[in-house]
């Protein structure tokens, strides 16, 4: 039997790429599918500092970590309890007013936003957390439970420099009214309503350095002068201030966040630009520039084609000269919860991964273009992982690692796998704190994972190849069918089909659809957006799950 070929890369795309949203996480603000570990917090010797297993750990910052519980229920799911301790294991006792969950710490008060590296052993008394209720409503309490904002809102936005936007429940799926905004001040405790003058979509919530994005729909005013019809059509993303006014009328096609006084635009050309916080472009019109993390960004000149780019500082002189085909900043690995923009752009890059052209090998750069590793044609750079660089031997098919000085070292967080065979892997959460993740999957096809309402675990495809690699699907007996893969989302019985999920997306979802024929499976097929994107199959076969090439099933 010849191989069968599968092309599904749209498919690939879509399984890789998908953010689903977990309904049981209770926190839209933090878009990460369930992992389906059990998680335990470590010390630098990789020793657990906790005896509590957790299904998920968020770095909140300020030595902080914000553990999720297990779901006694479900092991697949997340649970509802959160518990905050400190990164010597210190349980810090936080609560909720009745019949409410917490979501996510708030705010820290303004010593902690004023120094990011400020670490606490202890709640401050200024801390402010995040609550829902059953009907899906925001509120905000103090440590003790006691409320801080009553819980009537649809969204509230980080906390940044003190305060943050609240908007009413509904309005993101209503026609937006302009009275739906809100500031709140956490120092005072004080909601404001914002007077728009026009129609806006904020973009997620973050203010930065005073001012915050805003996406332009009709009825803007200029100085209390409603603006044109050519103007409102032709004007699309800029900034309002905390008072709800229009400080940067909107003229671009996308607007960043503030740091340093800058902000890295998009014109309708497609050209970045930096613009100060009068709205002026202040880099040259011949630079296409991106944002500065310290006091450099990558650039490059617009006449040059193809396009090579380079470093720049903050008088937009290249330090490193524009000649490399592909540049990408390689940032501090830790991403706090409550990070905020000028946290994020204010450190320097620890590195650039600089690739010149064809005839020359990748290097990793200092942002003043000094060589940090020069890799060869053995050595293929990874990723950068905590306070290591990871790279592949491609001679050995093994991994290694360097430090920041481009100097060889040991595996930093070596993976195991337990007596079931269950994979063990490490991450470096914070500074010398990481998170011990012990897979569920012993490698077999789980069917409670898969009949679950799980359509937030992102690669069911790896499900669905488990399933095909052990079991013969076709001429299975219906009720067989059931006892595996239960019902799927649904059944046709005019054409006596199941419908299984691999994957929800925002124009639809990709589904694996069974035909059975005298009760038993008869062939099946992918869709994809509602078209059949592969053929209908009639023998065994197995999906490569990284490939996704569909090949005859050897007996």
């Amino acid at each position: 039997m010849p191989n069968i070929t599968l092309s599904l890369v749209k498919l690939a795309v879509i399984l890789s790429a998908s953010q689903i949203v977990d309904e049981s996480s209770d926190n839209p603000d933090v878009l990460r599918p369930y992992n389906d570990c059990l998680i335990e917090f470590c010390d630098s010797s990789l020793r657990p500092i906790l005896p509590t297993k957790f299904s998920r750990v968020d770095y909140v910052g300020h030595g902080l970590f914000l553990g999720w519980s297990l779901n006694p229920e479900d092991k697949y799911q997340y649970g509802s309890a959160r518990t905050l301790f400190t990164k010597e294991g210190k349980i810090l006792d936080v609560h909720t007013p009745a019949g409410t969950k917490l979501v996510q710490v708030f705010w820290l008060g303004k010593a902690a936003e004023q120094n990011p590296n400020l670490e606490f052993a202890a709640l401050p008394k200024e801390a402010i957390f995040r609550f829902i209720t059953k009907d899906r409503t925001f509120g905000l309490c103090d440590a003790n439970g006691d409320i801080v904002l009553p819980a009537e809102y649809g969204a509230i936005g980080q906390a940044t420099n003190g305060k943050a936007f609240v908007a009413d429940k509904g309005v993101f799926f209503t026609p937006i009214k302009t009275d739906s905004f809100y500031v709140f001040d956490c120092a005072d405790r004080k909601l404001t309503k914002l007077p728009l003058t026009g129609i806006i979509r904020t973009e997620y919530f973050c203010r930065s350095e005073g001012l915050t994005a805003f996406d332009a729909r009709t009825h803007q005013t200029r100085g209390g002068s409603a603006l044109s019809h050519k103007e409102a059509e032709s004007e699309k993303s800029g900034y309002i201030d905390d008072t709800g006014q229009f400080a940067i009328i909107g003229k671009f096609q996308k607007a960043g966040p503030f740091h340093n006084g800058m902000a890295t635009v998009s014109l309708q050309n497609g050209q970045s630009v930096i613009i100060d916080k009068h709205g002026k472009i202040i880099s040259p019109e011949n630079l296409d520039i991106q944002d500065f993390y310290g006091d450099y960004a990558i650039a490059r000149k617009i006449q040059t084609a193809p396009p090579q780019y380079g470093i720049v500082n903050r008088k937009f002189e290249f330090v490193v000269q524009p000649k490399y085909k592909c540049l990408i900043e390689q940032n501090s690995p830790y991403s706090p919860i409550l990070s905020t923009c000028q946290d994020r752009y204010s450190k320097p890059v620890d590195f650039y991964f600089a690739y010149e052209n064809s005839k020359t090998q990748p290097k990793l750069l200092k942002a003043n273009g000094t060589v940090l590793l020069q890799l060869t044609t053995q050595v293929q750079f990874n990723c950068r992982q905590g306070e290591a660089i990871k790279c592949k031997n491609l001679q050995t098919g093994e991994d290694c690692y360097f430090n920041l000085n481009g100097e060889p070292i040991p595996n930093p967080a070596p993976e195991s796998a337990d007596e079931l065979g269950r994979q063990i892997t490490y991450h470096e959460i914070a500074p010398k704190r990481f998170l011990k993740s012990t897979s569920l999957h012993d490698g077999h096809f789980d069917p409670a994972l898969w009949q679950g309402d799980h359509h937030r675990i992102v690669q069911r495809q790896n499900e669905w190849a488990r399933f095909l690699r052990e079991y013969d699907l076709i001429d299975m007996p219906r009720s067989k069918v059931i006892e595996l893969l239960g019902t799927g989302v649904g059944y046709d019985p005019t054409t006596d089909r199941y419908t299984y999920v691999l994957a929800y997306h925002c124009t639809g979802g990709s589904f694996v659809v069974v035909q059975m024929k005298n009760d038993k499976v008869e062939s099946w097929s992918l869709l994809d957006d509602g078209k059949q994107v592969s053929d209908w199959y009639k023998t065994n076969v197995v999906l490569e799950s990284d490939t996704l090439n569909v090949l005859p099933k050897s007996k």
